[in-house]
């Protein structure tokens, strides 16, 4: 190999060298800014207190109210959701002169399943007591529920942003 052949490739690989340092060091700069640190996820008190709220949409004055509500535990597409799931039962129960009362929530198991940045996956296990009126008298009703939650922390705190129901009873 000529001389000048040699010195034409040192050249190349000190080019490709300083290439590919480069190139790095925008990817780490780029994956420093995209990366969340982690957050804590919430305390089983804090989802529970924030969860509760959930319940209270019953006793809203308007829809309004209860979109606001519902607001305070969930966001994006599942408040969506249980919106429209809550709409529904509101005309339900409209339709046939009702009203449910919450009577009692009890939760029995809390799990936080994984946590991430942002984001965290929690595992719930409750049960709520309610009286359904209507037609001059009313009936005590007790639903049991498991739930696999997706859990997002914005600046408002940390909001239901996905459930997927494992297992749902009508115990009474």
């Amino acid at each position: 190999m000529r001389p000048e052949d040699r010195q034409i490739n040192r050249v190349r690989a000190r080019r490709f060298l300083w290439f590919a340092w480069l190139v790095l060091v925008a990817l780490a700069l780029v994956w420093a800014r995209a990366r969340v640190p982690d957050q804590a996820p919430p305390t089983r008190e804090a989802f529970e207190e924030r969860h509760r709220l959930c319940y209270d949409i019953y006793a809203a004055a308007d829809n309004g109210a209860a979109y606001d509500l519902l607001a305070s535990a969930f966001a994006g597409k599942e408040l969506d959701h249980q919106y429209c799931v809550f709409a529904k039962a509101e005309s339900q129960l409209a339709q046939a002169l009702a009203n449910v009362t919450v009577w009692d929530l009890q939760y029995q198991d809390f799990k936080v399943l994984a946590a991430r940045g942002n984001s965290c996956t929690i595992y719930s296990k409750w049960m709520v007591t309610y009286i359904l009126g209507h037609s001059q008298h009313s009936h005590v009703r007790v639903n049991a529920y498991e739930v696999v939650f997706e859990l997002s922390k914005g600046p408002d705190g940390w909001r239901i942003v996905s459930s997927r129901i494992l297992n749902e009873n009508n115990l009474a």
